[in-house]
């Protein structure tokens, strides 16, 4: 069951190249994170609403018919209607919530995939290589995307990401190099777009959203979106949010 939810994970950019996923592990609970990072995506509450049903039903497909998670976190506001989000997830629902994500027993990861089939599996894999061998993608985006998960996890830094793509560093500086790039730059991309993601869709404060960024504290994270928008992280954060109400509350008015 692991490795399945883990090769989703490193698979879902040939799906799904604005957002990815994270399997976090711990003893007693797990949770399966979906991040949109891609920087000015529209109805972004509407997009983790659906990744989180398909999550849904693919742990299902997974473990059991009725499988259920113990909680469904939800990062957009509390919403007009819930009793369809309560017929649908049958779980505990948190809303305003840091991430977006379905929380479950870890015991689960243990269990063998229900109606596994490993010569699929096998036919499944060589066709996932086959797309990425012929894929258009730049390294340049593959690292960008990698980047992305590896900040998420909390474990970003050169040489991990060198590992992410099974080379040495010294390569991994030559491949970027040659793309026309740098670990430095992209790692800085990287941040800004997640930084402008939980400004505009969360509640969390600057402390929180530096640390997983990987700032020392919230000033250094302050004076590095400064200079990217020339603006205070807090003020931004404020802007995004207040133009998120006034366009929620005129679709509410239609």
């Amino acid at each position: 069951m692991k490795t399945a939810l883990n090769e989703l994970v490193t698979n879902l950019d040939l799906h799904d190249r604005g957002a990815t996923t994270f399997l976090e592990v711990s003893d007693k609970h797990s949770v399966l994170r979906y991040e949109i990072y891609e920087h000015g995506i529209e109805g972004t509450d509407q997009i983790s609403d659906c990744a989180m049903a398909i999550g849904l039903n693919i742990m299902r497909a997974l473990c059991a018919p009725d499988w259920l998670p113990t909680e469904v976190r939800l990062r957009h506001q509390h919403p007009a209607a819930i009793e369809p989000y309560r017929c649908f997830f049958q779980a505990t629902l948190k809303f305003n919530a840091e991430h977006t994500s379905l929380v479950f027993p870890t015991h689960w990861l243990n269990q063998p995939v229900r109606l596994a089939d490993p010569m699929l599996r096998r036919e499944f894999l060589e066709q996932i290589q086959e797309m990425r061998d012929y894929s258009n993608q730049s390294f340049r985006d593959q690292a960008h995307k990698a980047l992305v998960i590896l900040i998420g996890k909390q474990r970003c830094s050169r040489d991990q990401l060198a590992e992410h793509f099974s080379i040495h560093p010294r390569t991994l500086n030559r491949r970027l190099m040659d793309a026309g790039t740098s670990f430095r730059q992209l790692h800085n991309e990287a941040r800004y777009e997640m930084a402008c993601q939980l400004l505009r869709d969360t509640k969390r404060c600057l402390a929180s959203i530096a640390s997983l960024l990987g700032y020392s504290d919230s000033t250094a994270f302050n004076r590095a979106f400064s200079h990217w928008e020339g603006t205070g992280a807090s003020k931004c954060g404020q802007q995004s949010r207040a133009h998120r109400a006034i366009a929620l509350n005129c679709h509410d008015e239609v």
